[in-house]
């Protein structure tokens, strides 16, 4: 297929297969990091993302759900005394 015959619900179809591959990202993080949920929010989140914008928005969507699946767990602050 000719780049210049693309139609829209191609380039869109495009930035969905973009995105699923850049989802697996937190996919596979959420898996590893026992974070499932977080990390197929964030594969349907990059898939969603690609199909709007391709891969200039299904990668800081993928990149901002690894970072939260890796990051730390805030500890809890102990009360100081007075």
């Amino acid at each position: 297929m000719d780049p210049s015959q693309m139609t829209f619900m191609n380039w869109v179809l495009l930035g969905a297969g973009l995105g699923f591959v850049v989802g697996l990202a937190p996919l596979i993080s959420g898996f590893v990091k026992s974070n499932v949920k977080t990390g197929a929010i964030g594969f349907v989140a990059s898939i969603a993302a690609g199909a709007i914008l391709g891969l200039l928005l299904a990668i800081p969507v993928a990149a901002v759900f690894t970072w939260l699946i890796f990051r730390k767990p805030q500890q809890p602050s102990e009360p100081t005394a007075l």
